[in-house]
């Protein structure tokens, strides 16, 4: 057996133990390196704890914050090991599953340990010759919205064009459905930038309301369409939890309407109005930790006042297998979207919420019956 003198094993402990704080940029060591620089990615800082265990901390892009602690990074390594990788969270707590992918598009769950009080998580990635990413939800960054809407403009020959531009002056698109007649109906996503769920819902619904059914061509004939599926895209290309670049909650700007990416959807809906047009209802599709249907109550005064309330029973005894929870409410805050719509427009709107947690396969299930089922209410 080998001994060594007391200051040698205690240079030694102090060597492997010692905490090795990285460039926040690139958290780069010596033989693992962790890259949060591309579309979407999130991650403060990295500490290397011992040879093959990281620290890796996520912070919010500024407070306060709603606690949708996003992440997002590729680890590659110099040779072939396993490492402990360890998510700890400067602010909120863990809240999104990690996810893995060996190319950025297919994911799977990543085995993962929660714990401190759910402040940190823990798993263990394989590494060898290719990057492996690592997030908190599968990643749809602005790219794939450039590239769906220009593939869906010209499918089924929509107008396209700029609706605003963002704090960074990114471009914000918006698709319209449009034929003749004064009815209007709205859908709005993505002011929240990790609510991935909720775009997983909005293009399956969106894809439905557009189809060559005969149902959604006679809605069609009937209703004008206002789509713009990416309110956020600073906040998605930047990996926030929240905000905007301006460091405001889109969805608490309606009234105030002080940030770009809301104006310049209010003002072409006040255009709308203007030439005479009529905006029947409005969707915002978000996600939170389980499915759920933000209304506006029945006795609020609105134009048909149980419209949200029947069509999502009728959605309800439409999925057996699928529990719809509604919670009608009015909003203390009049910056909300849907709060926004009834006081501006006098109807309805629902804030659409898919599960961060709900299964893929049902999520496109539920939106395409919802958009079926909302076609056929609309059009009685």
């Amino acid at each position: 057996m080998i001994k060594y003198s007391s200051l040698f094993c205690l240079l030694a402990l102090i060597s492997i133990h010692s905490v090795t704080l990285s460039d926040t940029d690139s958290c780069k060591f010596k033989t693992v390196t962790f890259d949060a620089d591309f579309s979407s990615g999130g991650l403060s800082s990295c500490k290397q704890i011992s040879r093959y265990e990281f620290d890796l901390f996520i912070k919010a892009e500024d407070q306060p914050i709603n606690p949708s602690a996003w992440y997002a990074f590729k680890a590659s390594a110099t040779m072939p090991q396993s490492i402990r990788v360890n998510l700890k969270y400067i602010e909120g707590n863990h809240r999104y599953q990690p996810k893995v992918s060996q190319d950025g598009k297919h994911w799977q769950l990543l085995a993962h340990e929660v714990a401190k009080k759910n402040r940190s998580a823990h798993f263990t990635l394989s590494l060898n010759d290719k990057p492996i990413w690592v997030s908190a939800q599968e990643i749809i960054d602005n790219n794939y919205y450039q590239e769906w809407m220009a593939d869906t403009v010209k499918k089924h020959n929509l107008t396209h064009y700029k609706i605003s531009q963002s704090v960074e002056k990114r471009d914000i698109w918006a698709m319209e459905s449009r034929t003749d007649t004064n009815h209007w109906f709205v859908i709005i996503g993505r002011q929240h930038p990790p609510e991935i769920t909720g775009a997983m819902a909005l293009f399956p619904f969106v894809e439905t309301v557009l189809s060559g059914t005969e149902l959604a061509e006679n809605f069609r004939k009937k209703f004008n369409i206002l789509f713009v599926p990416i309110v956020n895209p600073d906040g998605v290309e930047n990996g926030h939890w929240r905000h905007n670049v301006g460091g405001v909650d889109l969805n608490r700007d309606w009234a105030n309407r002080s940030q770009p990416e809301v104006q310049g959807i209010h003002n072409r809906m006040q255009e709308i109005v203007k030439q005479g047009g009529e905006i029947h209802f409005a969707l915002d599709f978000h996600s939170t930790q389980r499915n759920l249907f933000y209304t506006i109550p029945v006795d609020y005064g609105l134009k048909q006042s149980e419209f949200s309330k029947i069509w999502l029973t009728s959605l309800d005894k439409a999925l057996p297998n699928f529990d719809v929870e509604i919670k009608p409410g009015v909003s203390k805050n009049p910056g909300v979207f849907k709060q926004y719509f009834a006081d501006t427009y006098g109807v309805h709107s629902v804030t659409y919420e898919a599960g961060d947690r709900a299964d893929r396969n049902q999520i496109k299930l539920v939106a395409r019956t919802s958009a079926i089922l909302l076609m056929k209410q609309m059009l009685q």
